[in-house]
């Protein structure tokens, strides 16, 4: 994408995707991909004690760094979107975990301002 160096040539960058393949989302990844997002999802991961797999959790309850990278992302101007995703779904209830999730979002945010 820096050889393209088009600006309708942008990545959507995942955290939670890049910690279930082992990668440390922030500062690491991202690192790799400032300057060239327009699009974050917004999930969170935590590894499970027992089995120590990991496995989707509402944001702001798991292990990516939501405060850091908001804080990265206000201080480069970005001007993208943060889309939720609601892969954590306790019971099976999807609004549950966006209500969770999003709460879990606000507070991050209102910590930031």
């Amino acid at each position: 994408m820096r050889d393209v160096n088009s600006p309708h040539l942008r990545a959507n960058w995942d955290l939670a995707n890049a910690a279930m393949m082992n990668d440390i989302p922030f500062p690491n990844g991202y690192r790799e991909v400032a300057g060239l997002v327009s699009h974050v999802h917004v999930k969170d991961v935590k590894r499970d004690p027992a089995s120590g797999q990991l496995t989707w959790a509402p944001v702001g309850s798991g292990i990516i760094d939501w405060p850091g990278q908001l804080k990265a992302l206000q201080e480069a101007q970005y001007t993208g979107t943060l889309s939720l995703e609601t892969h954590f779904r306790p019971n099976g209830d999807a609004l549950e975990n966006a209500r969770a999730s999003i709460e879990g979002l606000l507070k991050i945010i209102r910590r930031l301002s």
